[in-house]
């Protein structure tokens, strides 16, 4: 018996889907951080001349749980097809430790994002769905995010 149920109250199930509210309309997030987010959707040129590559954030989730790996997992649809950045989170948690900065959602997204571009632009070919850069990688990520976003 639930505890709703033990106090007499009824049990509500939902059975209407979550309403998904737009990430850059959440009232949470202020205007300049929402102002920040430049790699919610952006466009790639190819070296090969071929029109440009579409990409648009997705969502952003912890990785420990839903694949047992210590990243935190951006995924983008890069022509509508899934591909998810892996941020080790190591890296993440060892630059927030020597900068005595916490990098936010936002900050994530933006290196996420940034890697994702830099692959594209170098004419990499995006043949797993789970891409990951190194420790370095990511640490380069996060400082050219926060020292971009310093001046602002």
């Amino acid at each position: 018996m639930s505890v709703c149920e033990q106090r007499g109250a009824p049990l509500k199930v939902s059975r209407q889907p979550p309403k998904l509210i737009p990430y850059r309309s959440r009232p949470e997030f202020a205007t300049a951080e929402r102002d920040r987010v430049a790699f919610e959707e952006f466009q790639v040129g190819q070296q090969n001349g071929a029109g440009p590559i579409h990409c648009r954030f997705h969502s952003i989730v912890v990785g420990i749980a839903p694949r047992h790996s210590d990243s935190v997992d951006v995924k983008f649809l890069v022509e509508g097809r899934p591909v998810i950045v892996a941020l080790p989170h190591l890296a993440i948690a060892e630059y927030n430790r020597s900068r005595g900065v916490k990098l936010t959602d936002l900050d994530i997204i933006q290196m996420a994002g940034l890697f994702l571009k830099r692959l594209l632009e170098r004419g990499e070919a995006l043949r797993e769905p789970y891409i990951s850069p190194s420790r370095e990688e990511a640490l380069d990520l996060a400082r050219a995010i926060v020292n971009s976003t310093a001046g602002r």
